[in-house]
């Protein structure tokens, strides 16, 4: 082979990488990546994913290389508009512009178990508590020194109290769904619906109880996953009142 054909090979190599290559994953609430999808079904049945979960090709989870694992995304079949909402459980596939392996069950909600490979846009519906916690932690503020004449601060603390966060989500039909289904398990603890902005999206965070120590916090929260709710111990802080003297 001569070195003009040597380097067109190269180049056409680099072209195919660039154009197969799938498109980098999103890592924010309602975000879309678009892509073509596989699945995967009774030979992996009843292994180990990478999340430490054993796969059942009956239920609706996937395989996905870039999205947290516990991730939830809404994966919809551009073919034919239909939509499965899964967990990201494992991680794949890992041939050419494949984003996402769905399990059995869930390639056939969307119609293309038979097909075997459809292009889909996978959105990003929930991103695990773990995660937006690691994200959402306070960066602090600089430290000011001011000198203060004839003036002495008395006191300038925080009160610490406890909640669960209880869920995050970009939709807000989800988010007051997991609110409803709080509210009457849980009928004498006080549930709220909170909304903040990360990164210009929108989030809404349930936010359950409010205890004076993290160990009821924590013992609550236990109580929320014996009963299927995932949950988050986080503290929050109030100022006390500040007293001062001349």
């Amino acid at each position: 082979m001569g070195i003009q054909k040597i380097y067109h090979a190269i180049v056409v190599l680099f072209i195919s990488i660039i154009t197969f290559a799938p498109t980098a994953s999103a890592q924010e609430i309602g975000e879309t990546q678009k892509g073509l999808a596989s699945w995967y079904g009774a030979k992996y049945h009843g292994r180990k994913t990478s999340s430490g979960e054993v796969y059942n090709r009956h239920k609706l989870t996937a395989a996905h290389n870039g999205l947290p694992l516990g991730t939830v995304v809404k994966v919809t079949n551009l073919s034919n508009g239909e939509s499965v909402t899964v967990k990201i459980n494992d991680r794949g596939p890992f041939r050419g512009r494949r984003i996402i392996d769905l399990s059995e069950a869930a390639a056939k909600k969307i119609n293309y178990r038979n097909a075997g490979l459809t292009e889909v846009s996978v959105e990003v519906v929930e991103l695990p508590q773990s995660y937006m916690a690691k994200r959402s932690k306070p960066v602090p503020a600089p430290t000011e020194t001011k000198e203060v004449v004839a003036e002495t601060v008395l006191a300038a603390n925080t009160v610490s109290s406890y909640v669960i966060q209880a869920g995050a989500f970009g939709s807000l039909a989800n988010a007051q769904a997991q609110l409803d289904k709080l509210k009457k398990i849980y009928q004498q603890m006080p549930v709220s619906l909170m909304e903040e902005t990360v990164n210009g999206k929108k989030v809404h965070r349930i936010v359950a109880g409010k205890f004076q120590d993290k160990t009821t916090a924590e013992q609550a929260r236990q109580d929320l996953v014996k009963k299927g709710f995932s949950g988050l111990v986080k503290e929050m802080k109030e100022p006390a009142q500040v007293v001062s003297a001349i």
